[in-house]
């Protein structure tokens, strides 16, 4: 495909994705999982503010605000997900009814739900995918988005607690949005722009639900989208 003179390779793009990545600086972001009248657990990770705002679409406001990215379910039992850029640590625990007196963990967010973790089983997991879906999309790039391989079937030994970037291509990351629901990123900073979503559930410890969601932009045309669903089964 072509365009502007210039040849579009999603996969010379991912290649220059992983060269990049490792640059990305790294900034401390602060994640809070809150409960109702029982304050929060604070983990302060290796994910960049631009990393987060893309993830969760905060549309640059993340990045140019800062602040904490707090979870926690409603009274209506929703789970809800938020940036709090007016709030310290100790005033988010207060006010999730804590006594002000948070622990911040540092580096990996492990288990912040708790007993609700489903832990997937080792062993061998098939990869399923549906057809793709197309939105603003150029003719045949869907099928070259189809062909990048990020999720494989194979043999899988899990970290324990599950992290769900071993799913993915090493560099990926992610976090946990809800009890075994989880989002990650894959972005090349680099024109143009090619930037993964990666969302998976685990339902039970044999089978996980996942959707790709790719975000293509390609200079004066609407930006391209395309959308895989895949599962996970153990066999």
């Amino acid at each position: 495909m072509k365009n502007q003179g210039t040849v579009f390779n999603p996969k010379m793009t991912l290649v220059l994705f992983f060269a990049f990545f490792s640059k990305v600086c790294i900034a401390q972001v602060t994640l809070a999982y809150c409960t109702l009248n029982g304050g929060c657990k604070f983990y302060q990770t290796p994910l960049s503010y631009k990393q987060v705002d893309l993830m969760m679409n905060y549309l640059g406001v993340f990045e140019e605000k800062k602040g904490i990215v707090v979870f926690f379910k409603n009274k209506s039992g929703e789970n809800i997900y938020y940036a709090d850029n007016k709030r310290s640590v100790r005033e988010l625990d207060t006010y999730f009814g804590g006594k002000g007196e948070p622990v911040v963990a540092k580096d990996a967010v492990r288990s912040p739900f708790g007993d609700a973790t489903i832990q997937p089983n080792d062993g061998d997991w098939k990869v399923s995918a549906k057809p793709p879906v197309v939105k603003n999309c150029p003719a045949g790039l869907d099928e070259q988005a189809s062909k990048l391989n990020l999720v494989k079937s194979g043999k899988k030994v899990f970290k324990r607690p599950f992290q769900m970037q071993e799913l993915l291509p090493p560099g990926s990351v992610g976090l946990n949005t809800e009890p075994n629901a989880y989002r990650g990123l894959i972005l090349v900073e680099n024109q143009p722009t090619f930037k993964t979503i990666y969302e998976v559930k685990v339902k039970n410890p044999n089978f996980m639900e996942a959707e790709l969601n790719y975000s293509i932009a390609i200079p004066s045309q609407p930006t391209c989208i395309v959308k895989i669903d895949f599962t996970y089964t153990r066999q």
